[in-house]
């Protein structure tokens, strides 16, 4: 309420009606001008505006629009002015309005709506539509026009129309918006409208205070009868559609009685203030008073039929113009209800005894002078924009993708390493198996003993540690499992030796058929084991496991098995294992033995997926690998993370709009702008990290539930969320890398910096080529240590290992020593023809190629220092460090002048080139008509 009523006041000074400053005493005529300006961006204008106004009896000299207690061609506004002249102009034709583009920034331009003229003698309306930029910079580059004067075909056009109604409706009509957006000139004041929206929220509550009663009612229909829409959360009934529908008709009532109330409330005063001002200055003026009296005694009167409010308020021609009608009443001069409406005669005057100042209009030097200065600054800000808009784009993600990485994540993975690895015993390290034996040692003395918490250091007996493994920190959800991938025993492609070989594991042969202890085809034994013996030796499908596929240090594994259970005591967990030793459940068949347990750390609340992989290769080695995956499931732990990705939403779908913009546009140019591919990088890796986020938070969701409903009693495999969380990371690495080139597009300005994409630009044909014929080299390099050393080089033992060792020569850090060894002659023949291939002809003609470029790219460089100078200067002119003196404005300004000047005698020559050849051209034309002539017998 106390926004509405300061609101108001300002309303109150927006709408005085303002004399002209050059209207002088002998004026015997006046016309009332309305001035509609536009609501688009930056429609507003501090620029001198000036006119010339002309009827078919005369024409004004030039005027000038001004107020000095007042802001005046406010985005939006409207506003009115009074101008005297010294007789009738009669029938208006047209204005020649323009403006001297003197406000600074985005306030030199100007948006015109349209204008009205009034004559106050004959209350004849004129309108002059525009609907155009003033503006060097927009549209045309024009700040002078010259309008007609409409008629009314133009008064009915569709756009014209549209562009009148359409704001005013909304700003106007509605009632909530009208608050904050209503119109100056409208009688219903904002604390009128503040009240009838207050009316309306009260009465919708003491409404459904009503109908409170009844919720009981419909939460027990829900239960019994169920919901007929059900969104999550929310339940809705048929009761409650009800209850609203009722509560919406009851409260609508009253609303639009008060809102018509306040709309058709008498006003204080009924004679215009400009009539009262002008008869108080001019008595013997000659103003129509009679249409005056008949507004007086209609407004006297004010009825309310209930039941046609809502219809007269709805009911309307489609082309009226409510937007002057606040202004201009038809019937009378009825500008204003309000003295403050017209300054005070004791300040201000219809009069004045300055003379008329000469017309202040820009050549053509001066206004392409302004437009290159305006153009400048619209670049300038759209840059400084775009800088920090991509800075705080930026800054959002960094926010996301460290806080998504934890320190502590680091120390659990480390302690755990530690823990489990037994790295620094020489008995029990996990990384140093080489045979089945020593694998049973490490499973059965190190590994079974830190699952289960034991006493402390001094015989203390535990407490409230139940479930914890031996470090007394981290807590195992459930139990953990052992899981056992074989293969078949196939034929052997030579049996000349041996019938029957165990291949490498495959995904297409592997083993799953079920087993008695020992690996036994037989059904019945006599020997009685433990269920978790028994199933070990029993084939599990994934799908119960809720495991998936695996990509080992060798092969690719499946997510089935068979399965060991660490469940239990202590002591039972070391039997049975010893019975499955003894029992040889890894045999020369098996070909992986995977170890999973989830472990949960409620000191830094961190959940941790360990996978210990064992793989036995078909040649007898074994290969222990590891893996510790940390995940927070807590996926906003602050507030600022919250809101951080609120923001970082918005801005995605921000910057998609734009490059479809951008795509529509350029079409497939699109695609060939490094900008425009680093732009897609982030839109895809953004909308990856949205859905990615969506569907991490869904499985954390469901594994948080689970846990709290068994009190981490059952075994939870977080392979899955691994891999989300992966995936995760994944999108945020790389839309934290797209985004940090993407600074080399915004400080294209600097000179050094611009060089780099320039020289990438210019070799990009050279370096297509060739890295064409780099890559031949090299594969031939690749296939050459490859076949020669695959046996004998552990770095040549696969080709991506190949690979790169060829790189660590290139970069010559290689130990040469390991081809010496492999073979005296070959080794060092082979190192040396690569050396001189690769390292000194294909690197030396790559930094030739991108020598050339550089200097290439330096000597015709596209760079627009005066964009940099002028932001420099206008930074300095900011802070105060830098101020401009009079003489250096002026030589700036001779600069631009000289900059645009043509002299007349050096365009001369072309002057006469272009008559002579229109000459020449009239004069063929004129031939050709006679032959024709001629021919037809004329």
């Amino acid at each position: 309420m106390i926004y509405a009523r300061f609101k108001d006041k300002k309303d109150i000074e927006k709408l005085r009606v303002t004399p002209l400053s050059d209207n002088i005493r002998s004026d015997q005529y006046f016309y009332e001008i309305l001035v509609f300006t536009g609501r688009r961006s930056n429609a507003g204008t501090k620029s001198k505006i000036q006119f010339i106004l002309s009827g078919t009896n005369d024409e004004t000299n030039v005027r000038t629009f001004s107020d000095a207690y007042r802001k005046i061609f406010q985005r939006g506004g409207i506003d009115a002015f009074i101008m005297g002249v010294p007789k009738s102009l009669g029938l208006l034709n047209y204005i020649r309005i323009w403006h001297d583009n003197s406000g600074k920034g985005s306030s030199t331009s100007w948006y015109l709506k349209y204008i009205i003229v009034r004559d106050l003698r004959t209350m004849e309306n004129f309108h002059f539509i525009s609907q155009q930029w003033f503006a060097v910079e927009k549209d045309d580059g024009l700040i002078e026009r010259i309008i007609p004067v409409a008629s009314e075909i133009e008064k009915r056009k569709f756009s014209h129309v549209l562009s009148k109604k359409a704001y005013h409706s909304i700003s106007d009509n509605h009632l909530w918006f009208s608050i904050f957006s209503r119109p100056a000139s409208n009688k219903f004041t904002r604390v009128q409208r503040c009240t009838c929206c207050f009316v309306l929220l009260f009465t919708s509550m003491l409404l459904n205070i009503m109908y409170y009663d009844l919720s009981t009612e419909a939460k027990s229909s829900k239960k019994t009868h169920g919901s007929i829409l059900s969104i999550g959360p929310l339940h809705i009934t048929p009761e409650q559609i009800g209850i609203g529908i009722m509560v919406e008709l009851l409260s609508l009532i009253p609303s639009l009685l008060i809102v018509q109330f306040f709309r058709r409330i008498r006003t204080r005063q009924q004679i215009s203030a400009i009539y009262k001002t002008l008869y108080t200055i001019k008595p013997f003026l000659q103003i129509s008073t009679k249409n005056v009296t008949s507004t007086k005694k209609k407004r006297i009167i004010i009825t309310f039929p209930c039941s046609a409010l809502f219809f007269a308020y709805c009911i309307r021609t489609s082309y009226e113009d409510e937007e002057a009608n606040e202004y201009i009443d038809d019937n009378g001069i009825d500008l204003n209800n309000n003295k403050d409406y017209l300054h005070s005669i004791e300040y201000d005057s219809l009069y004045n005894f300055q003379s008329r100042k000469p017309a202040n209009r820009l050549n053509e030097n001066e206004l392409a002078n302004a437009r290159q200065y305006r153009l400048k600054e619209i670049q300038m800000w759209s840059i400084i924009r775009e800088f920090f808009i991509y800075l705080t784009f930026l800054t959002l993600i960094c926010i996301i993708a460290y806080s998504n990485r934890d320190y502590n994540s680091f120390l659990q993975v480390h302690h755990l390493r530690k823990y489990f690895l037994n790295s620094r015993q020489i008995n029990y390290d996990y990384t140093k198996i080489s045979t089945i034996n020593e694998y049973w040692k490490w499973l059965e003395n190190s590994f079974v003993s830190n699952l289960r918490a034991q006493q402390w250091y001094n015989d203390d007996t535990l407490r409230n540690l139940n479930g914890y493994i031996n470090d007394k920190s981290n807590r195992i959800i459930g139990w953990s499992i052992m899981r056992q991938l074989r293969v078949k025993t196939n034929l052997c492609s030579d049996q000349r030796i041996i019938s029957k070989c165990k291949k490498d594991y495959s995904l297409f042969d592997e083993e799953k058929r079920l087993f008695q202890p020992g690996w036994i085809n037989q059904i019945s034994i006599e020997i009685e084991y433990s269920s978790s013996i028994l199933k070990a030796f029993k084939y599990t499908t994934s799908d119960k496991l809720d495991t998936y596929i695996y990509i080992g240090q060798h092969e690719t594994y499946s997510g089935g098995g068979y399965i060991y259970e660490f469940r239990g005591r202590l002591l039972d967990l070391k039997s049975n294992l010893s019975k499955l030793h003894q029992l040889e459940w890894i045999d020369d068949k098996t070909r992986a033995i995977f170890i999973q347990l989830t472990l949960y750390n409620p000191n830094v609340q961190l959940f941790t997926s360990a996978t210990f992989l064992v793989e036995f290769l078909s040649t007898s080695s074994i290969s222990p690998t590891v893996r510790f995956e940390p995940l927070n499931f807590y996926v906003f732990t602050s507030v600022l993370q919250l809101v951080c990705t609120i923001l970082y939403i918005i801005f995605i779908i921000y910057f998609i709009i734009i490059e479809i913009r951008l795509l529509f546009q350029l079409k497939l140019n699109y695609f060939c702008q490094f900008r425009s591919l680093i732009e897609l990088g982030i839109i895809v890796c953004s909308l990856g990290n949205v859905v990615v986020y969506l569907w991490r938070f869904q499985e954390c969701k469901r594994i948080s539930r689970l846990f709290k409903e068994t009190n981490g009693y059952v075994y939870i495999n977080l392979e899955f969320a691994v891999y989300v969380n992966d995936l995760l990371t994944f999108f945020l690495s790389f839309c934290c890398f797209f985004g940090t080139i993407k600074f080399i597009h915004l400080f294209r300005f600097n000179r050094r910096l611009s060089l780099f994409t320039e020289t990438l630009r210019y070799a990009r044909r050279e370096l297509i080529s060739f890295s064409i014929m780099f890559s031949i080299v090299f594969m031939s390099f690749l296939s050459l240590f490859y076949l020669l050393f695959v046996s004998r080089i552990s770095s040549c033992s696969s080709l991506l290992s190949s690979a790169q060792m060829l790189c660590e020569m290139t970069l010559m850090k290689f130990d040469t020593s390991e081809l010496i060894g492999a073979d005296v002659v070959i080794g060092p023949l082979c190192f040396s023809i690569f050396i001189l291939l690769v390292v000194f002809v294909c690197l030396s003609m790559f930094i030739s190629i991108i020598n050339d470029s550089f200097r290439y790219a330096r000597e015709n460089q596209i760079q627009d220092q005066d964009i940099l100078s002028f932001m420099l200067n206008n930074l300095l002119h900011w802070i105060g460090i830098k101020m401009s003196s009079r003489s250096q404005i002026a030589e700036e300004q001779d600069s631009r002048m000289r900059s645009q000047y043509f002299d007349p005698i050096e365009n001369f020559p072309d002057r006469i080139d272009q008559l002579l050849e229109v000459i020449t051209r009239l004069y063929i034309n004129q031939k050709a008509d006679l032959l024709r002539l001629q021919k037809a017998g004329v």
